[in-house]
């Protein structure tokens, strides 16, 4: 709290903006904030790679089938 003297010799208390509180705030952001970040852009890159391989897995699928359907099946 921060006293503001006025004219009329009267004192007003006025709430001061309290810093450390305020710096807690944003560090706790950071550092709860970066981890999860980083587990979202992981899961993404995991999630995606297993997305392409199966992708790659049905191409190679269809590959064999191919195969097979002009060998004449199998």
């Amino acid at each position: 709290m921060s006293n503001i003297e006025t004219n009329n010799n009267i004192s007003v208390r006025t709430p001061a903006l309290d810093l450390s509180r305020v710096q807690l705030v944003i560090g706790l952001v950071f550092v709860i904030g970066t981890p999860l970040l980083s587990a979202v852009g992981t899961f993404y890159s995991v999630t995606n790679a297993i997305s392409n391989q199966q992708i790659q897995i049905s191409k190679l699928d269809n590959r064999i089938g191919n195969v097979e359907d002009s060998a004449g099946g199998w």
